[in-house]
C-alpha cells in the first residue's frame, strides 16, 4: 500500500497490464554521440485511495512521484 498523493489515505495498487515498448538512450561524451536501444515492457498500474481517487498510468510514475511528492510504500 502506498499513501494517495491528493490526500494521503491508503491506496492500493493494481497492475493493469503490461505493453511492449522500445527505449534510447543517448550520452554525449567527447564529441561522440553513443545510443543504447532495449525492448522492454512497460507495466500499467491503476492507484486506487481509499478516499475515492484514481490514478492509471506506467508503474514508472510510482518511484517518480515518490521522490516529486512524497508517495511512500506503507507495509501493511
Amino acid at each position: 500500500m502506498i499513501a494517495c498523493p491528493d490526500c494521503g489515505a491508503p491506496a492500493e495498487v493494481l497492475e493493469q497490464q503490461a505493453t511492449p515498448c522500445r527505449t534510447w538512450e543517448a550520452i554525449n561524451s567527447g564529441g561522440k554521440v553513443y545510443v543504447t536501444e532495449a525492448r522492454e515492457l512497460l507495466v500499467i498500474v491503476e492507484v486506487l485511495c481509499a478516499a475515492g481517487h484514481r490514478f492509471v498510468g506506467p508503474e514508472e510514475m510510482l518511484a517518480a512521484t515518490q521522490e516529486a511528492s512524497g508517495w511512500e510504500e506503507k507495509v501493511a
